[in-house]
């Protein structure tokens, strides 16, 4: 066995090791029919053992290092499996560094040393274009060069300002202007854009007229008149953080504040926990900058040490999910 092989092959088992369950599907984004998938997995019974016989049957399939390497990164990203296509990168290159070291040490070595060893990377036809050497690359293009007329270096005597004219021509234009000083300056370093704050626009009110927290002392109906107001605080006993379970409904109570400075207990019953919990989390994210239309509400009379709370604890808005409960402003595009 080759030193390549040898090699492949210890890759192989640390590769087997992590992909226990998905060396299946890999194998088949590697083109490997399913009547050899099976035969592998019959006939092998240790899981890390089955992947490691695909791996070995892709090599053989294809035996260029390149061709088989390529199969399988390609396969490892259709699978997002990453983090070994990067462990499949190092392998490649360190099988390329050990070509380059084994032909530099060959070329300090004496003429009749220069014929590869057997078994060395350099004398694997498996390694395919890594196989190729630089001296070789270099004989291949300058065979190539032949009957070519190489191209005209420019002469080093050119001027500053026909330099600066040449590489004009090859800048975009957004970079032309900054070439001052010398034949080519840098680019000019991007400027970071500052990011706008977001700014909000006011939203249409409901119908009706604007109507002050102060404004609201007696028992009345569903009111056609509306109020511009902001969570003061939410009242959650529990501490859960969402609207309470009733009998035959789904309710919160808190206190609502407005531009009055006056706050008033609100309370909200809906019959489905979906409606609740969409005018809760309106109101509960309501402030001074970003207040809440409520409108189509009840006002209830309270005695006036109800709850013991401060503010206008003795009447009550009543809103359900026929209440009109949006926000007053909203982002601009």
């Amino acid at each position: 066995m080759s030193s390549l092989q040898m090699e492949c092959e210890k890759f192989f088992r640390t590769l087997s090791k992590q992909i226990p369950t998905d060396w299946k599907k890999i194998a088949t984004r590697c083109e490997i029919s399913s009547s050899k998938i099976d035969s592998i997995n019959l006939d092998n019974l240790q899981v890390e053992e089955k992947s490691f016989k695909f791996l070995v049957h892709l090599r053989n399939k294809s035996p260029k290092l390149l061709d088989w390497s390529k199969v399988l990164g390609k396969a490892l990203c259709d699978e997002d499996r990453n983090d070994l296509v990067g462990q499949l990168d190092n392998f490649i290159q360190k099988v390329k560094q050990d070509a380059m070291d084994e032909d530099s040490s060959e070329s300090q070595s004496s003429s009749t040393s220069r014929t590869p060893k057997k078994g060395s990377p350099r004398d694997m036809s498996v390694l395919g274009d890594l196989a190729v050497t630089p001296r070789q690359n270099l004989i291949k293009r300058n065979t190539k060069a032949e009957g070519r007329t190489a191209k005209k270096r420019p002469n080093i005597s050119t001027s500053s300002e026909e330099a600066k004219l040449k590489c004009k021509r090859r800048l975009p234009n957004d970079d032309k202007e900054n070439l001052a000083g010398t034949a080519c300056s840098s680019p000019r370093k991007t400027e970071k854009v500052k990011k706008e704050k977001p700014t909000f626009l006011p939203v249409q009110p409901p119908p009706g007229k604007l109507k002050q927290v102060n404004e609201i002392s007696k028992e009345e109906p569903l009111r056609s008149d509306y109020t511009k107001v902001w969570n003061d605080h939410m009242l959650d006993p529990t501490g859960t953080n969402k609207p309470q379970k009733g009998d035959d409904n789904y309710y919160f109570h808190c206190f609502v504040r407005d531009d009055s400075g006056v706050s008033i207990y609100t309370s909200c019953f809906c019959k489905y926990q979906k409606d609740c919990s969409q005018i809760y989390r309106k109101v509960k994210a309501s402030t001074q900058e970003k207040p809440i239309y409520l409108s189509r509400f009840r006002v209830e009379y309270q005695t006036p040490d109800y709850l013991g709370k401060p503010g206008r604890s003795n009447f009550r808005l009543i809103i359900n999910e026929w209440s009109v409960v949006k926000k007053a402003y909203q982002m601009s595009k």
